[in-house]
């Protein structure tokens, strides 16, 4: 694991902490252009299907003038989902960097059969490294389970859920 990548992961986990603490699921995003920081979120709870924490940080790269996410690195604390993934392909983010595995919504190219996808996009697959701070991404999405009163969040057989607990 490179030093930039746990350091920027480190950063993320941070708007975890801060989505953990307005009650909602802990999953916080930096992205970054070299050394830079050009958006920072969390997701939010006003659109819970499409305010995921990845899109809601690409929307506001964008609104702080960055058109296109190519040079962008995503450091995202959980695995992204199928949603964020292809917004971050039509983005053209050249890398994202997850800390924990989501085995009940999340893909990355390593599960994603390239082949299915439409031509246009078959070369745009953005680079991907996983468990950057996993750990750390754990103890936090296993802390907001075990304090949350959703039903959804306590069972304990959600693939999600279980990786958090074993």
């Amino acid at each position: 694991m490179e030093d930039r990548d746990a350091h920027f992961m480190g950063e993320a986990l941070k708007e975890a902490e801060y989505a953990m603490e307005l009650g909602i699921l802990p999953v916080g995003v930096v992205i970054t252009i070299g050394d830079e920081i050009v958006a920072r979120g969390c997701k939010n709870g006003v659109s819970p299907r499409f305010g995921h924490a990845e899109v809601v940080t690409m929307a506001r790269a964008e609104a702080n003038g960055h058109k296109w996410g190519r040079g962008m690195t995503i450091y995202t604390t959980l695995e992204t989902c199928f949603m964020c993934f292809v917004t971050a392909l039509n983005y053209q983010v050249d890398k994202i960097v997850y800390a924990m595995e989501d085995p009940f919504g999340g893909i990355s190219s390593d599960s994603l059969a390239q082949e299915l996808l439409p031509v246009m996009y078959r070369h745009k697959l953005p680079i991907i490294t996983s468990g950057v701070l996993r750990e750390e991404s754990r103890t936090l999405l296993r802390k907001y389970f075990a304090n949350s009163e959703s039903e959804f969040w306590q069972n304990r057989e959600n693939p999600l859920v279980k990786a958090c607990f074993l």
